[in-house]
Protein backbone atom coordinates (compact mmCIF):
# COMPACT_ATOMS: atom_id res chain seq x y z
CA UNK A 1 0.00 0.00 0.00
CA UNK A 2 2.86 2.14 0.16
CA UNK A 3 2.32 3.87 -3.61
CA UNK A 4 -1.36 3.58 -3.50
CA UNK A 5 -1.75 6.52 -0.89
CA UNK A 6 0.20 9.20 -3.11
CA UNK A 7 -1.63 8.39 -5.50
CA UNK A 8 -4.97 8.73 -3.68
CA UNK A 9 -3.96 12.19 -2.34
CA UNK A 10 -3.04 13.55 -5.76
CA UNK A 11 -5.93 12.40 -7.81
CA UNK A 12 -8.02 13.94 -4.49
CA UNK A 13 -6.12 17.15 -4.35
CA UNK A 14 -6.56 17.40 -8.34
CA UNK A 15 -9.88 16.77 -7.91
CA UNK A 16 -10.79 19.13 -4.88
CA UNK A 17 -8.27 22.07 -6.90
CA UNK A 18 -11.43 21.45 -9.99
CA UNK A 19 -14.51 21.51 -7.92
CA UNK A 20 -13.26 24.01 -5.99
CA UNK A 21 -13.48 25.91 -9.11
CA UNK A 22 -16.94 25.18 -10.13
CA UNK A 23 -16.20 26.62 -13.50
CA UNK A 24 -18.72 24.95 -15.73
CA UNK A 25 -22.38 25.06 -14.76
CA UNK A 26 -25.52 24.06 -16.33
CA UNK A 27 -27.40 26.72 -18.48
CA UNK A 28 -30.44 26.98 -15.69
CA UNK A 29 -33.05 27.44 -18.63
CA UNK A 30 -32.08 23.99 -20.17
CA UNK A 31 -30.34 21.58 -17.99
CA UNK A 32 -29.17 19.32 -20.64
CA UNK A 33 -27.27 21.90 -21.73
CA UNK A 34 -23.88 23.04 -20.43
CA UNK A 35 -22.51 26.79 -20.34
CA UNK A 36 -20.21 27.88 -23.14
CA UNK A 37 -17.49 30.15 -22.93
CA UNK A 38 -17.12 32.67 -25.70
CA UNK A 39 -13.23 34.82 -25.79
CA UNK A 40 -13.07 37.40 -28.10
CA UNK A 41 -9.90 39.10 -29.41
CA UNK A 42 -8.40 41.90 -27.48
CA UNK A 43 -10.06 44.96 -28.87
CA UNK A 44 -7.50 47.34 -31.25
CA UNK A 45 -7.14 49.50 -27.49
CA UNK A 46 -5.73 46.59 -26.37
CA UNK A 47 -1.74 46.25 -26.19
CA UNK A 48 -0.63 42.66 -24.86
CA UNK A 49 2.79 42.07 -25.17
CA UNK A 50 3.82 39.67 -27.79
CA UNK A 51 7.14 37.06 -27.27
CA UNK A 52 9.69 38.58 -30.12
CA UNK A 53 12.85 37.50 -28.49
CA UNK A 54 14.03 34.96 -25.77
CA UNK A 55 14.09 36.86 -22.31
CA UNK A 56 15.67 36.31 -18.67
CA UNK A 57 13.84 34.45 -15.79
CA UNK A 58 13.33 35.25 -12.55
CA UNK A 59 11.86 32.49 -10.15
CA UNK A 60 9.88 32.04 -8.48
CA UNK A 61 8.09 34.79 -9.55
CA UNK A 62 7.87 33.82 -12.99
CA UNK A 63 6.22 30.39 -12.28
CA UNK A 64 3.58 32.42 -12.15
CA UNK A 65 1.19 34.38 -14.38
CA UNK A 66 2.45 37.31 -16.94
CA UNK A 67 -0.61 39.18 -17.02
CA UNK A 68 0.94 41.77 -19.91
CA UNK A 69 0.65 38.84 -22.60
CA UNK A 70 -2.80 37.89 -23.08
CA UNK A 71 -2.53 33.84 -23.01
CA UNK A 72 0.11 31.13 -21.03
CA UNK A 73 -0.69 27.70 -19.45
CA UNK A 74 0.63 26.08 -16.72
CA UNK A 75 1.05 21.75 -17.26
CA UNK A 76 1.71 18.78 -15.27
CA UNK A 77 1.87 15.26 -16.71
CA UNK A 78 3.28 12.27 -15.07
CA UNK A 79 3.11 8.47 -15.02
CA UNK A 80 2.07 6.61 -11.59
CA UNK A 81 2.23 2.76 -10.85
CA UNK A 82 -0.13 1.56 -7.94
CA UNK A 83 1.45 -1.37 -5.80
CA UNK A 84 -0.41 -3.72 -7.61
CA UNK A 85 1.30 -2.88 -10.98
CA UNK A 86 -1.80 -1.12 -12.13
CA UNK A 87 -0.35 1.69 -14.54
CA UNK A 88 -1.63 5.55 -14.63
CA UNK A 89 -1.26 8.38 -16.70
CA UNK A 90 -2.00 11.92 -15.70
CA UNK A 91 -2.40 15.56 -17.39
CA UNK A 92 -3.08 18.96 -15.54
CA UNK A 93 -3.00 21.83 -17.27
CA UNK A 94 -4.61 25.30 -16.40
CA UNK A 95 -4.79 27.82 -18.74
CA UNK A 96 -4.93 31.43 -18.04
CA UNK A 97 -6.68 34.29 -20.64
CA UNK A 98 -5.95 37.76 -20.87
CA UNK A 99 -9.40 39.66 -21.88
CA UNK A 100 -7.98 43.31 -21.41
CA UNK A 101 -4.76 44.43 -19.58
CA UNK A 102 -6.35 46.43 -17.17
CA UNK A 103 -9.27 45.85 -15.05
CA UNK A 104 -12.74 46.95 -16.80
CA UNK A 105 -14.36 50.09 -14.51
CA UNK A 106 -17.17 48.78 -12.52
CA UNK A 107 -19.77 49.17 -9.64
CA UNK A 108 -19.16 45.78 -8.98
CA UNK A 109 -16.04 43.50 -7.86
CA UNK A 110 -17.44 40.91 -11.12
CA UNK A 111 -14.95 42.58 -13.30
CA UNK A 112 -12.41 40.65 -14.62
CA UNK A 113 -9.64 41.71 -16.96
CA UNK A 114 -8.37 37.39 -17.42
CA UNK A 115 -9.84 34.29 -17.00
CA UNK A 116 -8.78 30.75 -15.94
CA UNK A 117 -9.67 27.26 -17.18
CA UNK A 118 -8.35 23.72 -16.19
CA UNK A 119 -8.55 20.53 -17.61
CA UNK A 120 -7.59 17.33 -15.84
CA UNK A 121 -7.35 14.01 -17.39
CA UNK A 122 -6.39 10.82 -15.76
CA UNK A 123 -5.92 7.21 -17.94
CA UNK A 124 -6.11 3.62 -15.89
CA UNK A 125 -3.83 2.10 -18.58
CA UNK A 126 -4.14 -1.53 -18.18
CA UNK A 127 -8.01 -0.88 -18.15
CA UNK A 128 -7.70 1.32 -21.26
CA UNK A 129 -10.42 3.94 -19.35
CA UNK A 130 -9.66 7.68 -19.60
CA UNK A 131 -11.33 10.07 -18.02
CA UNK A 132 -11.28 14.27 -17.67
CA UNK A 133 -12.91 17.03 -15.76
CA UNK A 134 -12.68 20.97 -17.17
CA UNK A 135 -13.62 23.90 -15.15
CA UNK A 136 -13.74 27.92 -16.49
CA UNK A 137 -13.70 31.06 -13.77
CA UNK A 138 -12.95 34.73 -14.01
CA UNK A 139 -10.54 36.24 -12.01
CA UNK A 140 -12.35 38.16 -9.89
CA UNK A 141 -14.03 38.04 -5.88
CA UNK A 142 -11.25 34.95 -5.39
CA UNK A 143 -12.66 32.70 -7.74
CA UNK A 144 -9.45 31.76 -9.75
CA UNK A 145 -6.02 33.21 -10.34
CA UNK A 146 -2.60 32.48 -10.10
CA UNK A 147 0.83 33.88 -8.29
CA UNK A 148 4.57 33.79 -8.72
CA UNK A 149 4.61 34.24 -5.13
CA UNK A 150 3.93 31.64 -2.83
Amino acid sequence: MRNALPINAFLLAVLWILSACNLVRPDITDPGKRAQLEIAPPSPTQSFSRVTQPRDFSFPIDHGPHTDYQTEWWYYTGNLTAEGGERFSYQLTVFRRGLSTSLPERDSNFGAAQIFFAHFAIAAIDREEHHFAERFSRGALGLAGASGQP
